[in-house]
């Protein structure tokens, strides 16, 4: 509260709420796992804490637009939570940002296609095909 619009201070909450999330983060297709470890207790922690997460990625975004560092983490807190059309969103305006970034045009690409939007994945296809033929083989993998 003495330094409600510190960067930093926004910065570190958002990073040790997404390390939180990611430790209550339920996994996939482990069987092994004990089902105590998958309870709702569990998952509700992971909402909480993603969702904190949210709160201190959107108070960074508003601080300072330009920031992809916070663009970028409020991109993986809503892959976390598979929130898929945020997650565009904030890639989209991350590639403002870094538009030469071919991490980030498959990452785009990957989900456009997973979500329907082929004709803008095709675009982000011709894009890396330009730069780096291996990203665009992976990405046209996607496509169907």
């Amino acid at each position: 509260k003495k330094t409600p619009t510190n960067l930093e201070v926004h910065g570190k909450l958002a990073e040790t709420y997404t390390k939180l999330c990611k430790l209550y983060l339920p996994p996939k297709n482990l069987s092994w796992v004990s089902p105590e470890y998958v309870g709702p207790h569990l998952k509700g922690m992971f909402q909480i804490y993603s969702q904190k997460a949210v709160e201190e990625f959107k108070i960074l975004e508003d601080l300072s637009s330009q920031d992809p560092w916070a663009l970028a983490g409020l991109a993986e807190i809503y892959r976390l939570q598979e929130k898929a059309e945020e997650e565009i969103s904030q890639c989209e305006k991350l590639l403002e940002l870094t538009p030469d970034n071919s991490d980030l045009l498959l990452q785009l690409g990957i989900l456009y296609f997973q979500k329907g939007h082929a004709s803008k994945g095709l675009k982000i296809y011709e894009l890396l095909q330009r730069d780096s033929s291996t990203k665009a083989e992976q990405l046209i993998q996607y496509y169907s």
